[in-house]
């Protein structure tokens, strides 16, 4: 190859398929856009390769890159296994190569893997040639302008002057070398400034003497609008234009940074801290661009998405206004800021009613003032999520809230009194039970974070949730890493909050025995905490639900033990399902087991309203029976009409929002339009049904009252 030749990177971005759907390669977009833009004469000195954006057999990627100079890899989590499958086999076929890594997954402070941090990753990883941290434009756009010609072409160790050159190009500074001497070089050298940009370099490497050499992360990138758009730059014509069967995710952002430093989340680290954000012209045009290129699915990146009202909000309305014009995008998906009511009750339900929203996020994590003080969260407001969901139960917009399991300071107890809080405040849609992962870059990532709290971590399989067992292409699982106790809940007392959590899902959210449990908890005051616990502790005339039970403590052992958080069934799409899901499902197509689960059930809150000194207990059958047939049981195909002596729909509906429903005893006709969803098979029910709705736990018709209220109370 001679020196006229352009230059050939390599860009791969790994990403996850959803359904049938796959996401552009946001991040290597930003790459080389800054480069292209930033660099005179770009087009005619490096050739930019399609990049890779999904999972695919190592060696077709291998194949594809064979003839790059360079390969640059964005990394996560999701993706950093079978990147570095790819790394090491393009080193093993050609040295000369230069492989560089960046993105989250490169650890930029030391960690339970990497004690030295970015020294002891590159280490581990010898076919690495340089690892990037922090903001990746400018250091990708020196080591292109000033490094690609030299070093890295002919892999001959560097002179002493060359290494000064390169030294002081990578971090854009004319100023004194301080290597002392040619085999030495100093980690951590401090004092260099970049012209017009501050502390520039983000990168470390092993030099050709074996030492490691480290230039210090740089300041973020003060405006941001410096940085092309992918988007509307082209850099993503190509590749669109190469794979026209590919129905595409946008990903996308209009600020970065994020002014919170939760302990489990990287988002807020060094100096992602500092927020900075686009040009609302170039947003504007952004999203006309996903509209004109018929983008459906649109996920937002921005860490507090309407923490900038008098952007944010308009942004929304944007948004949503092009769908109306042009059916595109389909859903727009956002992380909520932390602090702010009005505002984001405004975004949400502009998004909800053009139809954007697939439900609001409202992401307590833990309602424990202790554990909200060790994840380094007190300064956000519960009232703030609080408030909002009354709002948005008042407006019928439906929300799920995310809690986090296993995180310091938390217990069995103050688990359990948050979650069952939650639900009385009006949570009855969805709350997500994820259980706690430490990323390498978190503050939960730090060794001294793990001593202190007690961290007992397991390295489990990453598998995604309703995915299948073979989308993991040459067996190449990512892993993560998941806190299965703490020095304030052991391994047991992990394993009773977990199948408690499970317990939850499948009976409230996953709407098995809502009515009751809601007409219980806002008409008779009876503690959700009280009705939960008498679920979870089953005796042996309860078979069906001691059976769950078991099933639910059984999974979450084997999780301590490294088992995948998802349960694969064979028999039902051959997929990964959440263990309550599986429990559904065997429920809902087993009649027999359904009815003496219900049989069982009825039993069991029957006795805990006697045990309170409730007499009346007709109601609990009768709430148990209307909740049975709103159900989207399979192959039911009717228009039912359902009788009943007390107001039990009213009763339920105002319960929801928090609001006491009299009570009125008399002849209540409900119409159940079954018939307006069909499935041909259990298959078709499986996805349809428990799949793609369980985030927004629409498991159930909605009925019509045929009834005039009688107004007759029940005492």
């Amino acid at each position: 190859m001679g020196l006229e030749s352009k230059t050939k990177i390599g860009l791969v971005q790994v990403n996850n398929t959803l359904a049938d759907m796959n996401y552009l390669p946001y991040s290597v977009g930003f790459l080389q856009a800054y480069a292209m833009e930033h660099i005179p004469n770009a087009d005619k000195k490096f050739e930019f390769m399609l990049p890779i954006y999904k999972r695919t057999r190592v060696e077709e990627a291998v194949e594809r890159l064979k003839e790059a100079d360079a390969v640059f890899f964005s990394t996560y989590v999701w993706n950093f296994n079978m990147s570095t499958a790819i790394a090491q086999r393009l080193k093993e076929k050609d040295q000369n190569k230069l492989i560089v890594f960046g993105g989250c997954h490169v650890p930029e402070r030391i960690t339970k893997d990497y004690p030295k941090g970015t020294e002891d990753f590159l280490r581990a990883h010898p076919y690495i040639d340089i690892a990037s941290t922090g903001e990746g434009e400018v250091p990708f756009r020196v080591m292109l302008e000033q490094y690609m010609d030299r070093s890295f072409r002919s892999r001959r160790p560097l002179n002493e002057n060359e290494m000064e050159e390169f030294l002081r190009e990578v971090v854009y500074a004319d100023v004194e070398n301080p290597l002392g001497r040619k085999h030495k070089v100093e980690a951590g050298m401090q004092g260099y400034r970049a012209n017009n940009w501050g502390d520039v370099s983000s990168i470390g490497f092993i030099n050709e003497y074996g030492e490691y050499v480290t230039i210090p992360v740089a300041g973020k990138i003060p405006d941001l609008n410096e940085i092309p758009s992918p988007y509307l730059t082209g850099i993503f014509d190509p590749l669109m234009k190469a794979n026209p069967e590919e129905n595409w995710i946008g990903l996308w952002e209009t600020n970065r940074g994020c002014p919170f430093k939760c302990a489990f989340c990287d988002w807020g680290t060094g100096a992602k801290k500092r927020m900075a954000d686009y040009s609302m012209d170039r947003i504007s045009q952004e999203i006309d661009w996903f509209s004109n290129n018929k983008i459906g699915w649109i996920y937002c990146c921005d860490a507090n998405f309407g923490l900038y009202p008098k952007r944010d909000l308009p942004i929304a309305r944007k948004m949503a206004a092009n769908k109306a014009q042009y059916g595109f995008p389909v859903s727009l998906s956002v992380q909520n800021t932390k602090n702010s009511t009005d505002v984001i009750f405004e975004i949400q339900k502009t998004l909800n009613d053009s139809g954007l929203s697939r439900g609001v996020l409202l992401a307590f994590q833990s309602l424990d003032s202790e554990v909200l003080e060790a994840i380094q969260r007190d300064n956000i407001k519960l009232t703030t999520f609080h408030d909002l969901q009354q709002r948005f139960n008042a407006e019928r917009i439906e929300t799920f809230s995310d809690i986090i399991l296993g995180l310091p300071k938390e217990t069995y107890k103050t688990f359990t009194e948050g979650v069952c809080t939650l639900i009385e405040n009006g949570q009855h849609n969805r709350i997500q039970f994820n259980n706690f992962a430490v990323l390498p870059n978190a503050p939960a990532g730090h060794p001294e974070y793990h001593r202190e709290h007690g961290l007992d971590i397991v390295t489990t399989k990453i598998i995604n949730m309703h995915g299948h067992v073979g989308e993991w292409v040459d067996d190449i699982y990512e892993t993560q890493e998941l806190v299965v106790g703490t020095s304030s809940t052991n391994r047991e007392d992990w394993v009773k909050t977990r199948a408690w959590a499970y317990m939850t899902s499948l009976l409230h959210f996953d709407k098995l025995l809502q009515f009751p449990f809601v007409i219980a908890n806002a008409h008779y005051d009876v503690p959700f905490q009280q009705i939960m616990d008498r679920f979870t502790n089953t005796r042996e005339e309860q078979p069906v639900l001691t059976e769950i039970n078991e099933f639910f403590r059984k999974k979450s052992r084997s999780i301590q033990e490294g088992d995948t958080e998802y349960c694969h069934s064979r028999q039902w799409l051959d997929i990964f399902w959440y263990p309550d899901e599986l429990i559904y499902i065997d429920l809902l197509t087993n009649p027999d087991k359904l009815n003496q689960f219900y049989q069982e059930s009825k039993l069991t809150l029957e006795a805990l309203m006697s045990d309170r000194g409730i007499q009346d207990r007709r109601i609990i059958p009768e709430a148990i029976s209307l909740n049975k047939k709103l159900l989207k049981v399979p192959f039911v195909n009717d228009i039912l009409t359902s009788e009943h002596s007390f107001n039990i729909w009213e009763t339920y509906r105002r319960g929801l929002i928090g609001e006491k429903e009299e009570l009125q005893e008399g002849a209540f006709r409900y119409l159940i339009d079954r018939t307006k969803e069909r499935w041909t098979s259990l298959d078709e029910w499986c996805k349809k049904v428990v799949c793609l709705q369980n985030k927004r736990g629409t498991y159930m018709y909605n009925c019509q009252p045929l009834h005039e209220r009688i107004a007759e109370a029940v005492v």
